[in-house]
C-alpha cells in the first residue's frame, strides 16, 4: 500500500468517526425531541378518550338515575290508596286477635277491591320473612330471606310503625303477574301485611314515559365511540331488548355465548362497582357500571341495574397509528437532515486535519525536514507550532541518541573483546589448575610409593621402625589432606561454571542415592511433583548431606526427602534423618570451611552450590532424634514439575 492511499483511509477514518459522532448525537436529540413529542401527543389522545368515557358514564348513570326517579314518581299514584286498605287490613288483623288463621283474607279482600282501580291481592308475611296468607295461591310460601337486603327491609318495616310502599315487580314464583306492592306492620311487631295491585292499563304507559332504552340510545348519540348500550336488571334480562337480540349482540362482541357475559353482569352486581374488559381481536372495551336506585322503596336493591357499555376503539387506534407514522416521518426527515450537517461540519473541519495528519505521516517515515502547512483555526495553528517544536526537539534528541549509541558501541565491543579475553583467561587458568591438579596427584602417587618402599625396607629392624614409622605416617596423613584438598579445589572450581537449570527434586536426589551405593539405609525420596532452578552441582548437595548423615549421623537407618510449599511463596526442601543429630553449639559452625572430621569441606561446598542460585540452608534437627536440613527456595525458583 503506498503513504498516498494510507493517508486517504486515515483521512478518510477522521471524517467518519467525526460524522459519526455528529449523527449520534443529532440521533440521541431528535429520538429524545421526538419521543418526547409523541409521547406527550399520545398521552393527550388517551386523555382525551378516558374523558369522553368519564362524561359518557356519568351521564348515563345520571340518566338512568333520572328514570328510575321517575318510575319511582310514577309508582307513588296509588300510595294513598294503599295506605287505606292496607290500615283497613290492620284492624281487621286486630279484629280477629292477632291471628292470621283468623282473618278472613279473601273476604277483607273482596270487600275492598271496589275502593281501587286494578286487581287487588292481599298478603301476610311472618317474622321469619315468609308469605303464611294470600290471595294469590302461587306466591303462599314465597321466603324472602335468601334476599338479604329485601329481607333486612322487612324486618326494619315490622319493627317500625310507617306505612313502606315499593315499586311495581314481578312475582317472585309468577313472574306473568306485575304488581305495585305496598307493606304496614302490625301492632304486636309480629307480622306485615302486605298489598298487591296489578292494572295493565297504568302499567304499559309507565315504560313509556321513562325508558333505560332511550335514556342508552340518547347517551350513545352524543359519544361516537359508543359501540352499544344495553341495561340488564337484577334477574339478567336486558331491559328493552328481546332475548335473541341481545345474543345475537353478545355473539358479535366475541363472547362464545350470552351466559358468558351475563357472569360479568353479575358479578358486577356482587361488587357494586365498575368493571372493564377488553376484547382486543375486536377492538372493542366494554364497561359494566353498577348504577344504584335511590328511589327509597323496599326493593331499592332489586331495582339497581347493571349498564354495559361497548366501546369501539377503532378510531383510536387509527388515531394512534397515525401519530406513529407522523412522528416517525418528522424523526426519519430530522435524520436526514442531521446527516448534511454531519456530514458538512466534518468535512469542513477533518480537511485541516487530514493535512496536518499527512504532513505528520511524512515526518513519521523520517522526512523530518518536511514542513507543516499552515491551516485555518486558532486551535489549530498551535498543534501545527507544538508539531513543529516537537519535530526540532525529535531531531535534537535523534542526533544524541545517535552519538550515545556510536559511544556504546564502542563500549560494548570493548566489552566483548575483555570479556573473549577474560574466558580465554580463564580457559587456560583451569587448563593449567586441572593439569597442575593431576600432575600434583601423579606426584602424591609416587611419593606414596617411597613411603611405602620405606616402610617395607625398614620392615626387619625395630630400631628404624621404631625411629622412622611415626614419620612415616605423618607423611601419608598429610598426603591424604593434599589429595582430599585438590579433589575439593575441582569441585569449587564447577560451581557456576554453567548456567543453573531447572531439576526434579526427587529425581535429583535418587541420583544421589544411587551414587552413594549404601544398601544398609531406608530412603524415602518424595517431592516429585516440584522442580527448582539450581547449580548444575545440586545433584552433588544431596550426595554429600547424604553421606554426612551416614558418616556423623550415628547408627543412621533412615532418610528421608520432603518438599512443600511455605508462605511467602518459597518452597521448603527438608532432608532428615533418625541419627543423633547435631548439637546446638555446631547448628552454624558446620556450614563453616575446614570445620568436621572428615576433609570439612562438604557442608560448605553444599552452602556454596546453593548460594548460587539464592537457596539457604539450615539445621534445624532437635539433638538426640536426628539432623534436619531445610532448603528454602525463593519464590520464582520453583516450580510444579508433576502433578501429585
Amino acid at each position: 500500500m503506498t503513504s498516498g492511499s494510507k493517508q486517504g483511509i486515515e483521512a478518510r477514518s477522521i471524517e467518519t468517526i467525526m460524522m459519526g459522532a455528529i449523527i449520534v448525537a443529532f440521533i440521541i436529540f431528535i429520538s429524545i425531541a421526538c419521543g418526547t413529542a409523541w409521547y406527550g401527543a399520545q398521552k393527550q389522545l388517551d386523555s382525551e378518550f378516558s374523558e369522553d368515557m368519564v362524561q359518557t358514564e356519568t351521564a348515563l348513570y345520571s340518566s338512568v338515575s333520572l328514570v328510575g326517579k321517575g318510575l319511582a314518581v310514577f309508582d307513588s299514584y296509588y300510595d294513598v290508596q294503599m295506605n287505606e286498605i292496607l290500615t283497613e287490613f290492620r284492624d281487621q288483623y286486630e279484629t280477629a286477635g292477632g291471628d292470621p288463621a283468623a282473618v278472613d283474607i279473601y273476604g277483607i279482600r273482596d270487600r275492598l277491591a271496589p275502593s281501587i282501580d286494578g286487581d287487588l291481592n292481599l298478603y301476610i308475611i311472618s317474622s321469619e320473612n315468609v308469605i303464611i296468607a294470600a290471595t294469590q295461591p302461587l306466591e303462599l310460601g314465597t321466603d324472602f330471606s335468601p334476599y338479604e337486603g329485601f329481607s333486612r327491609r322487612l324486618d326494619a318495616i315490622r319493627e317500625g310503625e310507617s306505612f313502606a310502599s315499593d315499586a311495581w315487580l314481578p312475582g317472585l314464583n309468577n313472574p306473568g303477574l306485575i304488581q305495585k306492592f305496598a307493606y304496614l306492620p302490625t301492632s304486636d311487631h309480629q307480622y306485615i301485611l302486605e298489598a298487591g295491585i296489578a292494572n295493565d292499563l297504568f302499567f304499559e304507559p309507565r315504560s313509556e314515559y321513562f325508558s333505560y332504552t332511550e335514556a342508552a340510545t340518547t347517551i350513545r348519540e352524543v359519544n361516537d365511540a359508543v359501540d352499544r348500550i344495553v341495561i340488564f336488571d337484577i334477574t339478567g334480562d336486558a331491559i328493552g331488548v328481546s332475548e335473541a337480540d341481545t345474543t345475537t349482540w353478545v355473539r358479535n362482541i366475541g363472547y362464545a355465548n350470552l351466559s358468558a357475559l351475563l357472569a360479568e353482569v353479575e358479578a358486577t352486581f356482587e361488587e357494586r362497582t365498575v368493571r372493564e374488559i377488553s376484547i382486543p381481536d375486536r377492538d372493542l372495551l366494554l364497561h359494566f357500571i353498577y348504577i344504584e336506585n335511590d328511589a327509597h322503596v323496599v326493593s331499592s336493591d332489586e331495582l339497581a341495574v347493571v349498564a354495559v357499555v361497548a366501546y369501539s376503539l377503532t378510531e383510536y387506534n387509527v388515531s394512534t397509528t397515525a401519530l406513529l407514522v407522523r412522528y416517525g416521518m418528522l424523526a426519519a426527515l430530522s435524520l436526514l437532515f442531521a446527516g448534511s450537517v454531519a456530514y458538512f461540519i466534518s468535512r469542513r473541519i477533518a480537511r485541516p486535519v487530514r493535512m496536518i495528519a499527512e504532513d505528520v505521516d511524512a515526518i513519521a517515515l523520517g522526512d523530518l525536514d518536511h514542513p507543516i502547512r499552515e491551516t485555518e483555526g486558532r486551535e489549530l495553528e498551535r498543534l501545527e507550532t507544538s508539531i513543529r517544536a516537537m519535530v526540532a526537539r525529535l531531531k535534537a534528541d535523534i542526533r544524541q541518541i545517535q552519538d550515545t549509541s556510536d559511544a556504546l558501541d564502542i563500549e560494548l565491543a570493548e566489552r566483548r573483546r575483555i570479556e573473549a579475553a577474560l574466558l580465554e583467561a580463564n580457559s587456560r587458568i583451569s587448563l593449567l589448575g586441572s593439569l597442575t591438579r593431576h600432575d600434583i596427584i601423579n606426584q602424591l602417587a609416587i611419593v606414596q610409593m617411597y613411603v611405602e618402599m620405606i616402610r617395607d625396607g625398614i620392615a626387619g629392624d625395630e630400631e628404624a621402625t621404631a625411629h622412622l614409622a611415626p614419620s612415616l605416617a605423618h607423611v601419608e596423613e598429610a598426603l591424604t589432606k593434599i589429595e582430599r584438598q585438590l579433589h575439593f579445589s575441582a569441585d569449587y572450581h564447577k560451581m557456576g561454571q554453567r548456567e543453573a537449570i531447572w531439576q526434579n527434586v526427587a529425581d535429583t536426589a535418587t541420583k544421589a542415592v544411587v551414587t552413594l551405593m549404601n544398601q544398609t539405609i531406608s530412603f524415602d525420596i518424595r517431592g516429585g511433583e516440584y522442580a527448582v532452578l539450581a547449580d548444575r552441582m545440586f545433584e552433588q548437595v544431596f550426595y554429600n548431606l547424604f553421606e554426612n548423615a551416614i558418616r556423623h549421623g550415628g547408627s543412621v537407618s533412615r532418610i528421608r526427602v520432603e518438599a512443600v510449599p511455605i508462605e511467602g511463596g518459597a518452597l521448603k526442601i527438608a532432608i532428615l534423618d533418625d541419627g543423633r543429630g547435631v548439637a546446638a553449639e555446631d547448628k552454624e559452625r558446620i556450614f563453616e570451611k575446614g570445620i568436621g572430621e572428615n576433609t570439612g569441606f562438604g557442608l560448605f561446598l553444599v552452602r556454596e552450590v546453593l548460594n548460587i542460585t539464592g537457596i539457604t540452608i539450615a539445621e534445624t534437627g532437635t539433638p538426640g532424634e536426628g539432623a534436619r536440613f531445610d532448603l528454602v527456595v525463593p519464590a520464582g525458583a520453583w516450580r510444579r514439575d508433576v502433578d501429585p
